[in-house]
């Protein structure tokens, strides 16, 4: 692979070897998963969504030089002890009788828009040591982090076609 030098004022392209993405083991609810977690550094994409990105747009409006890392960040500050209840009560399912349930599951403040979260690598490996304690991913945590902490309507209030699930 190759990628720009170190050097910000030089320009040519030297020759970095690719680093492979460590797989880490994740043991949750009994079972144990295999995680590929992206290096240090590296954009995480997060789908979040319409209503939860209309309220992360909101929030850093109000806030002169906020990014999304940075609004993730004093999330995680703020409610990270109250993370994995956050997490365990928000799963979801459609409340449709005729919607199939494909084995998945959802989250509350997940949905079809994309959103990216650039941490430093130091941030990163806050990301992975949640990730590692939840056992889940980051894309599945981050918008659940979200709709706990963002001010405005809380994911499922006025969304009729989500109803909490009882696992």
């Amino acid at each position: 692979m190759w990628l720009m030098g170190s050097c910000i004022d030089s320009p040519r392209m030297e020759p970095v070897p690719a680093r492979s993405r460590p797989v880490t083991r994740i043991r949750a609810s009994g079972r144990t998963r295999w995680m590929s977690i992206p290096i240090g550094g590296e954009p995480r994409t997060v789908f979040v969504s319409d209503a939860l990105q209309a309220r992360l747009d909101g929030y850093r409006e109000q806030r002169a030089g906020w990014t999304t890392t940075s609004v993730v960040f004093a999330a995680l500050e703020d409610l990270r002890g109250d993370l994995a209840e956050l997490l365990r009560t928000a799963r979801v399912r459609q409340a449709s009788p005729f919607a199939e349930s494909d084995g998945q599951v959802r989250y509350l403040g997940a949905g079809p828009v994309q959103i990216r979260i650039r941490p430093s690598p130091v941030q990163a490996e806050v990301l992975e040591q949640v990730s590692v304690e939840l056992g889940v991913p980051v894309a599945a945590w981050v918008p659940v982090l979200l709709n706990g902490y963002l001010p405005g309507r809380k994911e499922p209030e006025n969304m009729p076609w989500l109803v909490l699930d009882e696992r």
